[in-house]
């Protein structure tokens, strides 16, 4: 009775479709119509018609007992067995299929093969469908992400009669606080306490280099200064007659204290003749003797 409902929409397939290709829901023909991604679960559908065309191209398949198979220019394998194609139109199949595979095989498609049958590759008793092709995700991931990437920045511009406007998205990574030179507190912090200790440093190094050349100048002129804080002559500048390592205060002879000179030379005068000196009071007292007890 069943087949009986099924026989007008039988007929109407077998009169439209003109290759058994045709008689298959996905893949659908003609040849390469259809994509597979790797990764994906699709399903793989025929018509119920197909069943009619077993007896022209699979002598030997049993329409109630078949096996479905995965093909490839290289590789081949038995998805599922024992399928009944006159109550069966469907299969559910996981693309799992090893990127290797995939190169080296770049054409697929799915056939019915009788049970138990292994493909050679040859063709023969077998039903086919449509030649398809099988992605890799990643590809098919990263040519999506460069198609939806153009796209956006497509549409996120507006073109003007001078200038273009562009839409930019604002990161997620934020600039961390700073003063309005630039520097972090604790940035200028350290360049303070740098600072002021090389002032300190340098103030040091001129005080040394100070005392030094002060030094240097005193001892060439032969004035040093004693370990009591005077200033005094060093011992070669008293000559020989002097005691050795005797420290001498340094004498500085004043001009203004000097007596004038006569500009010529002249002799005392002559007038007066020798005469004794007067011994004072004490030349009138006569002599006395010293006092012997002491």
């Amino acid at each position: 009775m069943l087949f009986f409902l099924f026989l007008p929409l039988l007929s109407v397939q077998l009169a439209q479709a003109t290759t058994v290709q045709e008689l298959w829901i996905f893949p659908a023909a003609p040849d390469f119509t259809s994509d597979i991604t790797t990764g994906t679960t699709v399903q793989v559908r025929w018509h119920a018609g197909l069943a009619s065309v077993f007896s022209s191209f699979c002598t030997e398949c049993n329409t109630s007992h078949v096996d479905l198979w995965l093909t490839g220019s290289q590789y081949s394998e038995r998805l599922t067995s024992g399928i009944n194609v006159e109550k069966t139109f469907s299969f559910s199949w996981r693309a799992d299929v090893n990127a290797s595979i995939i190169t080296g095989s770049p054409n697929w498609s799915f056939r019915f093969l009788p049970s138990g049958a292994i493909w050679n590759g040859t063709g023969g008793q077998e039903i086919s469908s449509a030649q398809f092709t099988i992605l890799e995700a990643m590809r098919t991931s990263t040519t999506f992400s460069t198609s939806a990437a153009a796209s956006t920045a497509m549409t996120s511009s507006t073109p003007t009669a001078n200038s273009t406007t562009a839409t930019t998205q604002p990161t997620s990574t934020s600039p961390q606080p700073k003063d309005d030179n630039g520097l972090s507190p604790g940035a200028k912090a350290g360049a303070g306490v740098g600072a002021a200790v090389g002032a300190v440093i340098f103030m040091a190094l001129l005080i040394f280099l100070w005392r030094k050349a002060w030094k240097h100048r005193q001892r060439t002129r032969g004035i040093h200064e004693a370990p009591d804080g005077g200033v005094y002559m060093s011992p070669d500048q008293h000559g020989s007659d002097g005691p050795a390592n005797a420290w001498q205060p340094a004498m500085h002879e004043d001009s203004s204290s000097r007596p004038a000179l006569a500009k010529t030379p002249s002799e005392l005068p002559t007038t007066a003749g020798p005469s004794e000196m007067d011994a004072g009071a004490d030349g009138r007292r006569g002599p006395i003797e010293l006092d012997g007890t002491r």
